[in-house]
């Protein structure tokens, strides 16, 4: 019988060749996986300072336009996944219906989108406008939206500020809340 002593550097390359191959089984799979899925960006708030913050999140990709903006406002009310970020909205806050007719968006929440939480470190306007960038940041298609909580329209300016009494305000991006 032939004995055959393995020496430091074979194991060296053993293990180098283990790694190697589990490196290209794990690529495969994720390129596999990777094409039924899409990448959203949300904004929540630091807790610190209180500006937005961007926070990737990979969902399923739908074959819908609607179903995917249904997919990202379900995020948002998930909450962020960073421990240093507090969410929009309370955390019962539920999404009744979203509705898309051509460029405007309609979004219908429930009442308890209204309570305050001692986490949350924006108003309740601001956290619309939060919405909102994540809403035209990935999808860009969208030029108006209106919210809904139980089927009531929110207006989407404050007391203090005067707005157009359209409810089909055109919206935008608002840089000034990004960290």
């Amino acid at each position: 019988m032939i004995r055959v002593q393995l020496t430091k550097m074979h194991y060296l390359f053993i293990l180098a060749g283990i790694l190697i191959i589990l490196f290209f089984f794990s690529l495969t799979f994720f390129l596999v996986l990777k094409g039924n899925r899409t990448r959203l960006v949300l904004f929540f708030p630091d807790r610190s300072t209180g500006k937005l913050i961007g926070e990737e999140r990979y969902i399923k990709k739908e074959n819908s336009y609607e179903e995917n903006i249904k997919n990202l406002i379900s995020e948002i009310l998930l909450g962020p996944s960073l421990p240093y970020s507090s969410p929009l909205f309370s955390p019962d806050t539920e999404l009744i219906s979203i509705f898309l007719k051509q460029k405007h968006l309609s979004v219908n929440f429930s009442k308890q989108i209204l309570k305050s939480d001692m986490k949350m470190k924006l108003d309740f306007h601001t956290s619309l406008q939060a919405c909102i960038n994540a809403l035209k940041f990935n999808f860009p298609g969208i030029k108006y939206i209106s919210f809904f909580v139980n089927g009531e329209l929110v207006p989407l300016q404050r007391e203090d500020e005067v707005l157009p009494d359209d409810e089909n305000i055109k919206i935008k991006f608002s840089s000034e809340l990004i960290k």
